[in-house]
């Protein structure tokens, strides 16, 4: 069952909750994360006190930009793309090479939430297991827990002021996991990478936000925390990855609990 919901709760509460749960909307606790398994990935460089050396460290850049600017290509990807074919909303795998080029692919979490049992009124969950096939050589980014904010949506009018919102949620991200093909990626909360202003824009018919087509791009913040990871040998992987965020009450204005439980399984075949 598809929920939004940061757009039910912005219906259930005033106009000042209204404003920080409609970003829940746009948080996707998406994906992925790796380790080494050194019989599993091709050989690369990697730099002195990386704790996980198939992991680009978010200090370096790849092919001129850093994991914020990453970051922001990948919102421009992942919300460029229309609802019928976007990987976001993808339940197989048969989409993930949907706008992908270049040396560097994307990957992601999903749109489709569901009540957690058990938890506050505002507790969701998004699962996906998708099985994909990749050609070889290519690097993957992909975000463990991420959000933006635009101008577009109310969100601010300044990149300030965008950087202050989405800063209020990454902070709030209380738990990390990633595993490549069973083995855990350490020290992921050094793995954040924000975003200066960027333009943003999404088809008429979006897959996350249910807003108006936009007349010109609108400005853009994003942050979060992301893997780039050298590119796996050929072969059969399974990434797998899950993130949280916490909200409460007393310092928030709600409680609410959104995580996010992802796998891929991935077969990298020769180009």
């Amino acid at each position: 069952m598809r929920v939004l919901p940061g757009r039910s709760l912005h219906s259930a509460h005033t106009s000042e909750r209204g404003h920080v749960m409609k970003k829940l909307t746009i948080i996707l606790i998406l994906v992925l994360a790796t380790v080494v398994v050194m019989s599993a990935f091709a050989p690369v460089a990697t730099a002195a006190k990386n704790p996980n050396p198939r992991v680009i460290l978010p200090t370096a850049k790849v092919q001129g930009s850093t994991y914020g600017d990453w970051g922001a290509k990948w919102w421009q990807w992942a919300l460029g793309i229309p609802a019928s074919i976007n990987p976001l909303a993808d339940e197989s795998g048969d989409l993930v090479a949907v706008g992908q080029s270049g040396n560097v692919w994307f990957l992601c979490g999903t749109i489709y939430f569901s009540p957690m049992p058990g938890g506050p009124d505002y507790a969701y969950e998004g699962v996906a297991e998708r099985t994909c096939t990749i050609p070889t050589g290519k690097t993957l980014f992909f975000p463990i827990v991420n959000v933006e904010a635009s101008t577009a949506e109310g969100n601010g009018e300044t990149v300030e002021e965008l950087a202050a919102l989405c800063d209020f949620y990454a902070t709030h991200t209380t738990s990390l996991s990633v595993t490549v093909d069973g083995r855990p990626l350490k020290n992921l909360f050094s793995y954040r990478g924000t975003s200066g202003g960027y333009l943003l824009s999404w088809p008429d018919d979006d897959v996350l936000f249910g807003l108006p087509p936009l007349d010109e791009p609108t400005l853009s913040v994003s942050d979060g925390y992301w893997i780039m990871l050298a590119p796996l040998k050929v072969g059969h992987h399974t990434l797998h990855w899950t993130g949280r965020q916490e909200f409460t009450e007393a310092a928030d204005g709600f409680n609410g609990i959104f995580s996010q439980d992802i796998t891929y399984h991935l077969t990298v075949v020769p180009r």
